[in-house]
């Protein structure tokens, strides 16, 4: 069963629900060149440049941090409509890889460009891309505005001199590959988080439906 036989009735929804086309794979390989390319213009930051950058990505309103809380309210909210914990579990699953990768790397002493250790990767980067990445599986027709924003971001992390270019540009293709495994995932198994917490997970309502009805009321 695909994602889109899942929704019968609800074309508002089943017009965002569903895999990605041939053409959209594209869009990582677009949206990591766009990046590199923006941050060759990040080399020599400028005071009002730097007050957009910090404006994308630096303080808790940024634009950076409301896109990941609109990613995860849309997939909570879908889920729940849907019947689709698989999508709740992904949001989880990608939040913990990418805090799981970005902090084990920042224990490898790299500097920043101001001095300061911890430089490498750009967890910024990493989830702006990995939340893409997910989203280009899920939901593929808000993908691109969701890496257009990633790589925004990218570029702010260069232009403020919080991280070097190579940081940023690794940190993206990390968040990549972790948004591709986590969306490639099998439903409740995941990457990490699923596997950690399967033994207590509730079942499907299609589950439940399937068991023999002795075995239910053995189990109430």
């Amino acid at each position: 069963m695909n994602d889109r036989e899942i929704v019968p009735g609800t074309h508002s929804t089943a017009a965002i629900v569903g895999g990605p086309s041939l053409k959209t794979y594209a869009q990582p390989l677009l949206a990591f060149a766009a990046l590199a390319f923006a941050c060759c213009f990040a080399i020599i930051p400028t005071h009002k440049v730097c007050m957009v950058g910090r404006a994308l990505g630096e303080h808790w309103y940024s634009i950076y941090n409301c896109m990941l809380a609109a990613t995860a309210a849309l997939f909570f909210l879908i889920a729940r409509k849907l019947n689709r914990p698989d999508l709740s579990w992904g949001v989880w699953d990608i939040t913990l890889c990418c805090a799981i990768l970005s902090l084990g790397f920042k224990l490898v002493p790299l500097r920043r460009p101001d001095g300061a250790m911890h430089g490498f990767p750009s967890g910024h980067s990493l989830t702006a891309f990995a939340v893409s990445s997910l989203l280009l599986h899920k939901f593929p027709k808000l993908s691109p505005y969701a890496f257009a924003i990633a790589v925004a971001v990218g570029w702010s992390r260069v232009e403020i001199r919080e991280h070097f270019v190579y940081q940023v540009l690794i940190g993206a293709i990390f968040g990549i590959v972790v948004g591709n495994a986590v969306a490639y995932a099998s439903k409740y198994e995941g990457i990490l988080l699923p596997r950690l917490m399967r033994s207590k997970r509730l079942p499907t309502t299609s589950e439940i439906q399937a068991q023999p009805e002795h075995s239910v009321i053995a189990e109430s």
